[in-house]
């Protein structure tokens, strides 16, 4: 993928824990290159106000330092987390 840092291909902390990869997220992009206008239009998207959208992945450590507000509350996020693995995939439940 041109462009892209080696670990943002491989690092599974930005693997959500759902199956979804926050490096391709557009929230995680504008707040990882600090673009305003493109976390304005992600703001619009999701129906927030561009300073509480940020985001620099979901399995980041409790507290999360920036992370999208729906996100913070996720189940599956909580649910893996609470087991110790970093996807749904790995829990046999």
């Amino acid at each position: 993928m041109e462009g892209w840092a080696e670990e943002e291909i491989r690092n599974k902390d930005l693997m959500a824990p759902c199956g979804l990869y926050c490096g391709l997220c557009g929230v995680y992009i504008a707040t990882r290159d600090g673009n305003e206008k493109f976390r304005a239009l992600m703001a619009n998207l999701f129906g927030t106000q561009p300073e509480e959208t940020e985001c620099l992945g979901c399995m980041q450590p409790d507290p999360p330092k920036k992370m999208l507000g729906y996100c913070r509350i996720c189940e599956i996020r909580d649910c893996v987390k609470s087991k110790g693995y970093y996807s749904c995939h790995q829990c046999e439940e």
